[in-house]
């Protein structure tokens, strides 16, 4: 069964880690403007942070990974937001020896050692040389322009990058859903799959992999009771796949991807007030991490809670007076 480890991980972590990018990704493609919308974003949370909790935390999309032999990691997906962080981290290096960190490394199976060393020394007189440099220079370009738009009295380099190396003990942090794939799993397979449609990681299979990892169960019980809970997950999917079932319960016009994802979405509300017109793409997925992050912590009780919550809502779809009492009373009960 599923090996799968996920956990969220502070970008201080991944300093000193070593990556790799295989043939079967592609180059990099960020826009300037990608670049500046992170930078943004990053930004924008570093000036409320302060006001917030220690344990706030800006939290980027997820990075899929693989261990090699060799003790780097195979980067499966994520490649385009590491390599963006680590030409922010080049341009911003001056201020980060002056923390005495280093950045993480990235080395490529196509043209390994010369991209590996333009990364790490980005010369714009080769922005021509192929198409990889180009975006590379331009991402480069992007950081130095927000920096000198944004950094007339020199604080804002250091606040970004203090912000985004914090550790969890410091708090008020950057970090990235570490998604680490079993060493059995096929690489490429893992890539076909995560990248056609560019359909991400959702927060459903986020969770999935958050209940089925094996460190939640004992020993003996471990592949029965992840395929115990594979099986019924696949049941309530199938049931929510059902479009008089689905219409029923959801009245909305962006429709998760896998709909199960709804019932965490609703269990996540509920249980924290969270105010789902706030923008956090994640919000399930942070909540389900918390429960379960303590390995003492019943898997299967949470999973019994989410089964009890099915089953409350497909009783309100088969009772025909509940069907219609809740269809007449409250059109927007779930919405």
């Amino acid at each position: 069964m599923s090996d799968t480890t996920i956990c969220l991980k502070p970008i201080h972590d991944l300093l000193g880690e070593r990556f790799f990018v295989p043939s079967y990704q592609r180059g990099y493609r960020w826009t300037k403007r990608q670049v500046k919308d992170l930078l943004d974003d990053l930004w924008e949370f570093q000036s409320k942070c302060e006001d917030q909790k220690k344990e706030s935390f800006y939290c980027l999309q997820p990075v899929v990974v693989k261990k090699r032999e060799d003790g780097a990691w195979e980067l499966v997906d994520g490649q385009q937001r590491l390599m963006t962080l680590f030409i922010l981290l080049t341009v911003l290096e001056p201020i980060l020896k002056l923390f005495k960190k280093k950045r993480f490394t990235l080395d490529f199976e196509t043209r390994s050692d010369s991209c590996r060393a333009f990364l790490e020394n980005i010369d714009p007189s080769k922005r021509g040389d192929n198409i990889d440099y180009h975006h590379i220079c331009d991402a480069r370009d992007a950081i130095e322009t927000w920096l000198a738009d944004n950094n007339r009295d020199g604080g804002h380099s250091f606040k970004l990058l203090q912000c985004l190396l914090n550790t969890d003990e410091l708090g008020r942090n950057v970090k990235v859903i570490w998604y680490e794939l079993p060493v059995t799993e096929d690489s490429i397979e893992a890539f076909t799959r995560l990248n056609v449609g560019k359909i991400p990681l959702t927060n459903a299979e986020l969770i999935r992999a958050l209940f089925l990892q094996s460190g939640n169960f004992d020993a003996g019980t471990v592949s029965l009771q992840q395929i115990m809970i594979a099986q019924e997950w696949d049941a309530i999917e199938k049931i929510l796949q059902r479009d008089e079932v689905w219409y029923f319960l959801y009245r909305g016009n962006d429709s998760p991807p896998n709909r199960i994802e709804y019932l965490f979405r609703l269990i996540a509300q509920e249980q924290t007030g969270f105010d789902p017109s706030e923008e956090d793409d994640f919000h399930a997925f942070h909540f389900y991490y918390e429960k379960l992050r303590d390995r003492a912590a019943k898997v299967d009780a949470e999973w019994l809670e989410v089964k009890k919550y099915f089953m409350t809502l497909e009783e309100w779809f088969s009772d025909r007076t509940l069907y219609h009492l809740i269809g007449f009373l409250i059109p927007e009960l779930l919405t």
